[in-house]
């Protein structure tokens, strides 16, 4: 590689943040661990193929290169005289490498401290124009230490303390006499809000006192708008030596090893991305692969990720439409005519022997029959339950074979007709046969017709005297009678118990309706029926039965026509809902084969090729 000294220690500028190349590698091969192709197009399966063998690149020839040649993150230790932080330094190396002293600014010239090998990756790293380089093996070889002694004491140079010089982490020192001094907090405005990485040390608390000091600390962050700043002590006493002990430095030294990643530097606590010691001897480098190519290939992994993104969002807009048109379908299920079961056991119940006659002829006056007309009442909800839960399995697996259609249509990219043979086989299969049915006719595609729409649509054959008797016999025993079992039209076993739930959903939602105060008149015959038995009068009348609607004329006056509106309303509710429970496991597939498309991929692949660019590699 030409010109590789210079490679070792550059620096990429992007906005006010410093980055390596190390890295840039290093948020590439971070980043590409979240990257995935899930959408099951022909596509997808090179994506991934070209994502995992970027990574193993990255982690067999790029990495090992870059993190032996990129230079330790800096961190400088900030704040006023007699705070602690050439002891802070001195702990964070496990040496005595600054001197310390609590009276005088000790430190007359800002300290670097770096482990010899780090030291001399430093390159030209600007901070050595304001700091004396000391080099020393005991220092931790991912970083450099900065100690800037006191940039307001009188000799010393305060240029090293200013938020632009480029440091890697910010450590404002302070102690619990002096944490509330003006000039302290101007410098943890100025470097905590310069988008470097920053942290407040409080060091010589006294025993007891942290919480109440850590309390009074947070309200001022929170007041000048820098919370996000993590806050760290050092016990009194903790400096005797002249270094801080490790172990209450253990804090410190987690947060400072969540940020290496983003100096090219795995953080060392990670068993699975070990650490070889710097100061180790090198091997030769070995040559570093081409950038243009590297910058080439993630280009081309963005793109992939854009072009899967843009599949998704096809399938998306397809879903949307289909689904608004199948909830249509469940809308239009709602009576014209009454439907056929639920008119024929009225008719039987209240003709001349029936046990609904008083109910049918009777005014507000007549003697109740409760017992005979709570049965009759029974009868007649056991038909519109079954009816309504006919309608709404119905309904739902007109919806499962609808969205599969949709799935299957032109407008819709490739590997949707896949996915929706993952997510509901049955539907898709049976969408497959209907393309292939409509294939040579001119019939346009779509959605088969609700499995037991016929309940709720209506009839123009008047039913004979034993048709009225069996419909009764039929409607009594209803799906009751078989949980979970198929239902009219071939639906999964599974619709039987949607539609049931559908059913009771409709009777709960009318049951609060005719609760409601003042909505049903006292009277004897209000009092006969029971809320029950008006509950199903109302739906009654609410699938178009008109006897029903006369009688609750009776009990209700003007109100009648509002519970019926009510009532259809609820009716209409509750088949969509069981549209959007069938639709469900079509929209939860299309949420796990989703995905934001990764802004560091483009990122990277502009800032790699820009200094691919610049230094001809």
């Amino acid at each position: 590689m030409r010109n590789r000294k210079k490679l070792e220690g550059m620096y990429v500028n992007s906005t006010s943040e410093t980055y390596t190349l190390a890295a840039l590698a290093s948020a590439l091969r971070t980043d590409l661990d979240a990257v995935r192709f899930p959408f099951p197009a022909p596509a997808s399966a090179a994506a991934t193929e070209r994502s995992e063998r970027l990574a193993a690149h990255l982690d067999t020839a790029v990495l090992p290169v870059l993190r032996r040649q990129a230079p330790p993150a800096v961190v400088a230790l900030v704040g006023g005289t007699g705070v602690g932080k050439s002891a802070l330094a001195n702990g964070l190396a496990g040496k005595v490498l600054s001197p310390a002293g609590p009276l005088r600014p000790t430190t007359k010239q800002p300290q670097l401290l770096a482990d010899p090998t780090a030291a001399a990756l430093l390159g030209a790293h600007p901070v050595l124009t304001k700091a004396q380089l000391r080099a020393d093996p005991a220092v931790p070889a991912p970083w450099a230490i900065l100690d800037c002694g006191d940039p307001f004491a009188a000799g010393n140079d305060p240029a090293v303390a200013q938020p632009d010089v480029p440091v890697g982490v910010w450590l404002v020192v302070t102690s619990a006499l002096r944490y509330g001094d003006a000039l302290t907090w101007d410098l943890l405005r100025a470097v905590g809000s310069s988008g470097t990485p920053t942290a407040f040390v409080v060091g010589r608390v006294p025993a007891g006192d942290w919480e109440i000091i850590r309390a009074d600390i947070t309200r001022r962050l929170e007041a000048v708008k820098l919370a996000f700043i993590p806050v760290f002590h050092v016990p009194a006493g903790a400096s005797a030596l002249q270094a801080v002990p490790l172990k209450c430095l253990e804090p410190i030294k987690d947060w400072l090893d969540g940020q290496l990643p983003a100096f090219g530097h795995p953080a060392p606590r990670n068993p699975s991305l070990p650490v070889a010691p710097l100061s180790a001897p090198l091997p030769p480098a070995p040559p570093l692969p081409s950038l243009a190519a590297l910058a080439g290939q993630v280009k081309d992994l963005a793109t992939d990720q854009l072009v899967h993104a843009q599949a998704v969002g096809l399938l998306r807009q397809a879903t949307d439409r289909a689904a608004e048109s199948l909830r249509a379908q469940a809308r239009d299920a709602l009576p014209g005519p009454p439907p056929p079961a639920v008119a024929a056991v009225w008719a039987a119940l209240a003709s001349h022997r029936g046990p609904l006659v008083d109910v049918a002829e009777a005014g507000v006056g007549v003697p109740p029959h409760r017992e005979r007309w709570g049965s009759g009442l029974d009868s007649l909800g056991r038909a519109i339950d079954d009816a309504v839960s006919r309608t709404a399995a119905g309904s739902a697996r007109a919806a499962r074979v609808g969205m599969a259609t949709a799935w299957r249509g032109a407008d819709v990219p490739s590997g949707s007709r896949e996915l929706a043979e993952a997510v509901a086989p049955a539907a898709a299969r049976e969408a497959a046969l209907r393309a292939d049915e409509l294939a040579g006719s001119d019939e346009p595609a779509g959605p088969s017709e609700p499995a037991g729409a016929g309940e709720l649509a209506g009839s123009d054959e008047p039913a004979g005297a034993g048709e009225l008797a069996g419909a009764s016999e039929a409607a009594g025993a209803g799906l009751r009678d078989v949980p979970g079992g198929p239902v009219a039209g071939g639906a999964a076993p599974g619709d039987a118990a949607l539609g049931e739930a559908t059913a009771h959903q409709w009777t709960a939602a009318v049951s609060g309706a005719v609760a409601d105060p003042g909505m049903v008149r006292a009277g004897r015959l209000a009092e006969a029926l029971t809320q029950a038995g008006v509950v199903r009068l109302v739906q009654a009348a609410a699938l178009s039965v008109a006897a029903p609607a006369e009688i609750l004329a009776q009990l209700t006056g003007e109100e009648a026509g509002v519970l019926v509106d009510r009532s259809r309303a609820a009716l209409e509710d509750a088949l969509v809902g069981a549209v959007e429970r069938a639709l469900s496991p079509f929209r939860q597939a299309l949420a796990r084969v989703d995905q934001e498309p990764s802004r560091v991929l483009p990122w990277v692949a502009e800032r790699l090729g820009k200094v691919a660019h610049r230094e001809g590699v």
